[in-house]
């Protein structure tokens, strides 16, 4: 057996370990011998997985040999260990199932979610299957309840809006259809039942025994926080050299911003064109159809131009934000296709504007035309589903998991910018749109690293959103508590950009080029860290 045989192989053994131990995470990758299973998250769960994950690190670096692999396969190998180790470093530091509330109620209802709309197996296997792990729903959120001790009041209150429409969903979940055995019907009833029931007790303790006591904030700190930038993403930042880069951006998002608003009108500043006269809503119910039209065009494009090569297997459905999900999806959102699905497809979130007229108006200016254009680049064609197409037909399993939110999150927001310089759409007011994005970006880039090294409040990020971007009230204080519990992955998106255009920019004097080259070469190697992305796209 060959080094890279025994690398794969053990690899394979750490992944259905993994999968025994994380079911939910198992449907999502599309690997179905669980999916009627929770797992298990009590205390003696959680250290039980945390010592097999320590065992498979230890196992790797005992039994496979780097020195005998490949070069390119030595990549995958020492991203791999390096992810492992970072990983089992940060649960260890965090320790997240005693202080994060909403992690719990927001897996399961996704776990549920991802049955329910599946078409990797027949609807009566999947609602079997659903009806099973509806029923494990009251056990494990009591698991929950008893790891939750003293929570901070932001995590407390984004999961107590995620259990509310988690109730939402259980509730309109359409499961039973005349079709259906009559014996399966009643299991999903009964199941339903339990599973709403569990979910109101869970929402009364977040309410009444957690909320009262609530302690602290869910920012990690400066040392935890220059602890991600280096050891998981293998970033040159800490803290300090993070805010100020994101400061020298926003400085030069204002005055590109100030100067497309005076080409537009002289006599108005930005905010007032894009969100007082200027630019095209569509109608509130047709939002889906509007997101489809862009999408084809986009598509065509890209092909036209030769932006990327898009691979002839690639799916990707669009529709509306499930229900429990909209608390923390204000715009829109991607579920990347599952790298072991025989049929693969991504799937595009839309969130339909909701609640008072007034409340409508203002969201929908987040959906008009021109912001359209720019989002579906961002989430579909080229960035995201383009970008985890190709991930996923990576011959090496081990690069279709990997997954970095720094290339990710980094490819998708450099696609905005590269898409108009190459020539689609040339609008002024989607330019305009597209320097606000910066705004926001750079933006995230500040509060990232203000918040979690405790130099801002919330009530100040909040704030800072709306003086600095104009956005809406509610939406801040959503975008607010989802940066404070996904620590650098609001810094990601800046971050991103600049390395693929120092990358790109290497690229182009290392040989003759083509864009639609290098942005293929760059996609095909999956979402691993830049210093390895480096490495194999310079082949250094």
């Amino acid at each position: 057996m060959t080094e890279k045989e025994k690398l794969y192989k053990l690899f394979w053994e750490y992944k259905r370990f993994f999968f025994r131990a994380r079911p939910m995470q198992a449907t999502h990758y599309g690997f179905h011998l669980y999916d009627d299973l929770l797992g298990d998250f009590s205390k003696e769960g959680i250290e039980e997985y945390l010592e097999g994950e320590t065992k498979f690190l230890s196992a790797f670096r005992k039994e496979i040999g780097p020195s005998r692999l490949k070069p390119i396969d030595r990549i995958d190998y020492q991203a791999l260990c390096q992810d492992l180790w970072a990983g089992l470093e940060l649960e260890k530091r965090e320790r997240d199932w005693e202080t994060d509330p909403a992690s719990y109620v927001s897996r399961c209802t996704d776990a549920c979610y991802l049955l329910s709309i599946g078409v990797f197996a027949p609807r009566e296997e999947r609602l079997r299957n659903l009806a099973l792990r509806m029923r494990k729903i009251p056990h494990y959120l009591k698991q929950a309840q008893r790891n939750l001790k003293v929570c901070p009041r932001d995590s407390i209150l984004t999961a107590y809006e995620i259990t509310e429409s988690s109730i939402t969903f259980f509730k309109d979940l359409a499961l039973h259809q005349s079709a259906l055995p009559a014996s399966l019907r009643k299991d999903l009833s009964e199941s339903q039942k339990e599973t709403l029931k569990a979910l109101q007790a869970y929402g009364e303790f977040l309410k009444r025994t957690l909320l009262p006591k609530a302690k602290g904030s869910s920012a990690v700190g400066r040392e935890l926080f220059d602890f991600m930038l280096r050891e998981v993403h293998l970033l040159p930042y800490n803290a300090k050299t993070l805010l100020e880069m994101g400061q020298e951006e926003l400085e030069k998002a204002k005055k590109k911003i100030r100067m497309v608003a005076r080409l537009i009108d002289p006599r108005q500043d930005w905010r007032a064109i894009l969100y007082k006269s200027h630019l095209d809503l569509p109608h509130p119910k047709k939002l889906v159809q509007e997101y489809q039209k862009v999408l084809g065009k986009v598509k065509r494009f890209i092909e036209e131009k030769g932006i990327a090569q898009i691979p002839a297997k690639d799916k990707l459905l669009l529709t509306e934000t499930p229900i429990y999900e909209r608390p923390i999806i204000p715009y829109a959102a991607y579920l990347p296709p599952a790298p072991l699905e025989k049929d693969p497809r991504g799937i595009f979130y839309v969130t339909p504007p909701f609640g008072s007229t007034r409340k409508i108006q203002a969201l929908l200016r987040e959906h008009s035309v021109q912001e359209v254009r720019l989002t579906v680049i961002h989430e579909a064609y080229p960035g995201h589903h383009l970008q985890f197409v190709w991930q996923n037909a990576h011959p090496s399993p081990i690069r279709k998991f990997l997954q970095d939110d720094v290339l990710a999150e980094g490819w998708a927001f450099y696609c905005e910018e590269m898409m108009l310089e190459e020539g689609f759409d040339p609008d002024s007011k989607t330019y305009l749109l597209l320097m606000k994005n910066h705004l926001w970006r750079a933006s995230r880039v500040i509060l990232d690293s203000q918040l979690h090294t405790g130099r801002m409040t919330s009530a100040e990020g909040v704030a800072f959103l709306k003086r600095e971007v104009s956005m809406a009230h509610d939406s801040a204080v959503r975008e607010i508590r989802r940066y404070l519990l996904e620590p650098t992955q609001p810094s990601s998106y800046m971050i991103g950009k600049q390395e693929i255009l120092k990358l790109r920019e290497e690229y182009r004097r290392r040989r003759h080029f083509r864009l639609g080259e290098f942005h293929t070469r760059l996609l095909k190697e999956g979402s691993l860290p830049f210093p390895f992305l480096r490495r194999l796209i310079l082949e250094e």
